[in-house]
């Protein structure tokens, strides 16, 4: 069986996967791999910004979303709060 995955989306844009995928009641995190497109490094760049970026996950429009507070090396974590969709 293949490694359960989400794949992440940016102002509509794919930027990368979450593979096996950990949840808690607060967050969900699991290992990053990136899209290496140019959204995604635009992805990036913002997230160094600004710090903390709303992204979607499983589709662009209607995927859970989550902020991304932290640059995803070689993991990423995504904080669910109330009201965000």
């Amino acid at each position: 069986m293949g490694e359960k995955s989400y794949k992440f989306f940016w102002n509509g844009n794919f930027v990368g996967e979450m593979l096996n995928p950990n949840f808690d009641m607060f967050e969900t995190y699991g290992k990053w791999k990136s899209a290496n497109l140019p959204a995604t490094t635009v992805f990036l760049n913002e997230l160094i910004n600004e710090k903390q970026l709303t992204a979607r996950f499983d589709d662009a429009t209607t995927g859970k979303a989550g902020i991304i507070e932290f640059f995803p090396d070689e993991e990423i974590q995504v904080k669910h709060y109330p009201n965000l969709d």
